[in-house]
């Protein structure tokens, strides 16, 4: 009788495992979302057991059927949509160290981190050109969806937006995919510890711990991969680049006679300024070379005097002499 009840347990489970096999092979193309959220690497065979009972004769038919039911089963059910936004903001301003501090002053009291921050002092690369961009930031940061909007706001009163651009992705069928998944295997799972605690012989026991240590795995690298997406849906990434200028970018186009008479008043001057400028610069690079050269050219200039002097006295005389 005993042996009896095992056959029949072992009937069942041949069955179960083979509608989960079928429930895998359908999602087999959606098998990256995994990879594509925790960056790993997943797709262990999950055969171990089915080697044993290949000699089933369940219909393969009925399994696809039942995993089609499954399907429809849930596809009434509402999700909260899981949508991962992502804003990339590139600003300069004319105070960088103010601007800087008050950033990060702003990510703070919203409730964001600082995922990444990277600051250069460009300063000492000013090219000749006329470069203006003396420091630059970098920042990744991670701030709370629900004040993603207040955040981007405040950044634009504190510096001159250059561009913004934000996108926003929707993983909800990827992510309650992966939360059907871990439904099926937490109840496979349930299946193999009820037989390994039955089992009569060691083969059987080697065999159905190794299929368990492959369910348990695959259930936590599909919560590891849920995780990942709780995070980036919740915490939306901002990419932000500020750099430090003498002179803002204009962001608005005015075309006004007004505005074009002021910008021309203000690049004339401007351009004056500049040549001034440039002037003070050559003289002073020029003083050294002018005193080098002084002395040998006064004395190549007296000596150049007297000898003109000397033929027009001696010309003089020679001509008094003649009268």
């Amino acid at each position: 009788m005993k042996k009896a009840n095992f056959t029949k347990l072992m009937g069942i489970l041949v069955c179960f495992l083979l509608v989960c096999s079928v429930l895998a092979s359908c999602g087999a193309s959606n098998g990256a979302m995994m990879d594509e959220a925790v960056g790993g690497d997943k797709g262990e065979d999950m055969d171990v057991l089915d080697k044993e009972f290949s000699g089933s004769t369940m219909n393969p038919g009925n399994k696809n059927e039942m995993a089609d039911n499954s399907d429809a089963s849930t596809g009434d059910k509402e999700y909260e949509p899981k949508i991962i936004k992502t804003a990339t903001v590139s600003a300069e301003t004319k105070d960088f160290v103010s601007a800087i501090k008050q950033i990060e002053g702003n990510v703070k009291k919203v409730g964001g981190y600082i995922e990444e921050c990277n600051v250069e002092d460009r300063s000492a690369y000013v090219s000749d050109t006329g470069s203006t961009t003396l420091k630059y930031a970098r920042y990744v940061l991670r701030i709370p969806e629900a004040r993603l909007d207040e955040f981007l706001s405040e950044a634009g009163e504190l510096l001159n937006i250059l561009s913004e651009t934000t996108t926003a992705t929707d993983v909800s069928d990827k992510y309650y995919d992966i939360e059907a998944r871990i439904s099926v295997l937490e109840t496979e799972r349930a299946v193999l510890e009820k037989m390994l605690s039955e089992a009569t012989s060691v083969s059987q026991m080697i065999e159905i711990e190794q299929r368990l240590y492959d369910v348990i795995y695959e259930i936590e690298s599909y919560k590891t991969a849920l995780k990942v997406y709780d995070s980036k849906v919740a915490y939306s990434t901002v990419n932000l680049t500020v750099n430090e200028v003498a002179d803002l970018t204009p962001t608005e186009v005015d075309d006004s006679f007004g505005t074009r008479f002021k910008m021309a008043v203000k690049e004339s001057w401007d351009g004056f300024v500049e040549f001034c400028q440039d002037f003070v610069i050559f003289v002073v690079y020029a003083v050294p070379v002018v005193a080098v050269l002084a002395v040998p050219t006064g004395i190549i200039a007296v000596v150049v005097i007297t000898v003109v002097s000397v033929i027009v006295k001696k010309t003089k005389r020679r001509n008094g002499a003649d009268k």
